[in-house]
């Protein structure tokens, strides 16, 4: 299959059943997607998504060519690359809650009014950064994609690296087409939610509150 570079048919169905598992697990780049694409618009969920997916693409490069074994090797490295995750996810989560002292920004309260103005705001650079640092800064998404991918490469592969490539952009594209679907249909989910004009603040605090779940799960890791 491809050259050699995919396993045989029931190995790479075993491979696409689980990264297709794993992907539709709720992370926090999924969850960075919806708040996204609620609070504003499809646009900003499919900028998010795109510093996601620049970001996986990374993470796969940095693991096939062994960037992610070294960092492992280097318990000091590897433990300031998560401190520097963990405060970036507090980050996102502080501007969130921040946001909503901010009479400027549109409220959940204000779209029952009018549901044009959440749609009107234009796309937001921030959207792609804070998405690629969020994924840059997790190192665990590079370690996992070396710990998974290479238990479908067979030994015989003839190029292990494009090999290791290839099958970590097809597991990490599953996610990307879930967390796609979910910045397209949020739009949809947004308007039937002004009905409840209360409902998206509390959407958006508890993706804050996500954020925060993750951090202090990476840094429980980490003193561990």
């Amino acid at each position: 299959m491809v050259n050699g570079l995919l396993p045989e048919p029931g190995v790479f169905a075993a491979f696409l059943g689980a990264s297709f598992l794993l992907a539709a697990t709720p992370g926090a780049d999924m969850m960075l997607v919806l708040n996204r694409s609620l609070m504003f618009d499809r646009r900003a969920g499919l900028i998010a998504l795109l510093g996601l997916v620049i970001g996986g693409v990374c993470h796969v490069l940095a693991a096939a060519f062994g960037l992610a074994l070294l960092v492992s090797q280097f318990p000091i490295l590897f433990a300031a690359i998560r401190i520097v995750g963990v405060l970036f996810l507090l980050y996102l989560a502080a501007k969130i809650f921040m946001s909503h002292l901010n009479s400027k920004r549109p409220l959940a309260k204000d779209l029952s009014k009018d549901n044009e103005a959440v749609r009107k705001v234009p796309p937001n650079p921030h959207h792609f950064r804070d998405a690629l640092l969020t994924n840059l800064l997790n190192p665990k998404v590079a370690l996992f994609i070396l710990a998974f991918v290479p238990q479908f490469i067979a030994a015989d592969t003839p190029n292990p690296a494009a090999s290791f490539i290839l099958l970590g952009i097809i597991f990490l594209a599953q996610g990307w087409v879930i967390m796609g679907m979910i910045a397209l249909l949020a739009p949809r989910v947004r308007l039937l939610m002004t009905s409840k004009p209360g409902l998206l603040r509390y959407v958006d605090l508890a993706t804050a509150g996500i954020f925060i779940m993750f951090a202090v799960k990476l840094l429980g890791d980490l003193v561990r």
